[in-house]
């Protein structure tokens, strides 16, 4: 395959035989006239000399010394050559989601599951174009896995659900029982010692891929941040008793993932697997409608999606993470520092542990990982513990909850670098139940609330909640409910 090689990276294998200054007048011979001369192979009608070229390179060929000019013209043709066919590689590579015209009504509403779309190559395109069948079209782009690039499989200090209070959930009972999370992943293994008795059957939506395996090991990571058993196997999971219904988009026998697969792992979670929440470590930087319309879809129906923000560390936004109503989820280490290579623009909500976690291997292995892509799975099993204390709760709802409750990292009570704060389940909780005196329900007891309550004993026609401002409950709220605060405050 040629994609991917560019005429800057065939000029540089080729001039490796030159002198350093000779290389530079041969770059700037690419730098000017490889646009005019890429222009004249592909439409040769649009070439003429008024274009400067005749002009030029006479002007150049006096500037550089006579005995390289043929090498500089050799560099300069075989560089233009190879970017011409990765040109050509690189279309016959792109494949396009369409919408005919006979199916209007399914792309504007798809209010009844899964629009009617296919995905053709660029040929059919043009014919389709031709024809005057197609209402509305795009590239079915590639989705990739949001893993950074390195793991560790004996460093085994687990550190993650100390940090995000699981414990706080676990004690109340609430381990994610009677939940199914969707993971559209690389699959899972689906005999690994500290998986299998919380998995459900994967569904694969690669062709001539097994589904039974996870030849890239994300799946099954991100399996085990979820929903790795308490068994005495290994390790635990933040929501030990979840259900996993595998979605298996990825694999590394396949060489790219799409859009379109992605968006029938979607609707199918949601009508066909009842899943409450769906985990999505991956994502594209190109905003696709059909997978905005499926997330739309998904959340419509109360299912809560968690998606990973990505590891680019700029600030381009990946999607589905940056889609209205997806919770974003960065990453930050065990100093609580967002990591360098988590995304920080506006689809950030909050941050949680993704440096160096340990979780579940493929092969029945354990190790540690770094990503976003594993930062989203506590977020994923976060909503299914708070599920089981309050499983009325709507995707809107949840991300009100997760992100008030969530510990701020700064000064700034939003930052694009770590959203709203880290995830704290204990906090969370305690805000979900509406614990007495925490007037701003973020799960803590502070000034802040010392602050609300006083306005609302001195101005009387301040509503409260009387369960949450009767502080000393006695049945009534005054100012002596706001000194008995003053005296627990905790921050």
């Amino acid at each position: 395959m040629l994609r991917g090689i560019s005429i800057f990276q065939s000029w540089q294998y080729l001039s490796h035989s030159f002198k350093t200054h000779d290389a530079y007048h041969a770059l700037r011979i690419i730098l000017r006239f490889a646009p005019i001369l890429v222009n004249r192979f592909r439409n040769p009608s649009a070439f003429s000399l008024h274009d400067g070229m005749k002009y030029g390179i006479i002007r150049y060929i006096f500037e550089c010394c006579k005995e390289t000019v043929m090498k500089y013209l050799r560099v300069l043709l075989i560089a233009v050559f190879f970017a011409m066919l990765s040109t050509a590689a690189h279309a016959a590579d792109e494949q396009y989601i369409v919408y005919l015209r006979t199916d209007d009504s399914a792309l504007l509403a798809a209010k009844d599951g899964m629009p009617a779309f296919s995905v053709v190559d660029a040929d059919t395109l043009a014919r389709l174009q031709s024809e005057d069948a197609v209402l509305w079209y795009e590239e079915d782009v590639e989705i990739r896995l949001t893993a950074a690039g390195y793991s560790d499989p004996y460093y085994i200090k687990k550190w993650d659900l100390t940090m995000i209070d699981a414990q706080s959930a676990w004690n109340m009972g609430y381990m994610g029982e009677g939940i199914t999370i969707g993971v559209i992943d690389s699959g899972v293994q689906p005999d690994h010692p500290d998986l299998a008795e919380n998995l459900l059957p994967t569904v694969c939506y690669l062709e001539g891929v097994d589904a039974s395996t996870d030849t890239i090991g994300h799946g099954t990571f991100v399996t085990g941040m979820i929903a790795a058993g308490i068994n005495g196997v290994g390790t635990i999971g933040a929501a030990p008793k979840a259900k996993i219904q595998p979605l298996k988009c990825f694999d590394a026998s396949v060489p790219k993932t799409t859009i379109s697969m992605m968006v029938r792992s979607v609707y199918d979670a949601v009508d066909l697997y009842g899943c409450r929440i769906l985990n999505m470590s991956c994502g594209a930087t190109e905003n696709s409608l059909t997978l905005k319309k499926a997330i739309e879809y998904a959340i419509a129906r109360g299912c809560i999606v968690v998606a990973a923000v990505g590891n680019d560390g700029n600030d381009v936004p990946n999607y589905p993470a940056a889609y209205s109503g997806v919770i974003g989820v960065g990453s930050v280490g065990q100093t609580k520092a967002v990591s360098s290579t988590s995304q920080k623009n506006a689809s950030v909500k909050l941050v949680a542990p993704g440096e160096r976690v340990f979780s579940t291997f493929s092969g029945s292995r354990y190790g540690t990982w770094s990503g976003t892509s594993f930062a989203a799975p506590l977020v994923s099993a976060a909503a299914a513990l708070l599920l089981n204390a309050d499983p009325t709760l709507t995707p809107t709802e949840m991300t009100d909850l997760l992100t008030r409750s969530a510990v701020r990292l700064g000064t700034d009570a939003y930052s694009t670098s770590y959203g709203y704060g880290l995830l704290d389940i204990g906090r969370a909780l305690r805000s979900l139940a509406g614990v007495p005196g925490d007037m701003d329900r973020d799960g803590d007891l502070t000034m802040r609330d010392v602050l609300l309550l006083l306005r609302a004993v001195l101005d009387a026609d301040h509503t409260v909640d009387p369960v949450i401002a009767d502080f000393d409950g006695n049945g009534s709220v005054a100012l002596a409910d706001v000194l008995l605060l003053l005296r627990n405050i905790t921050a």
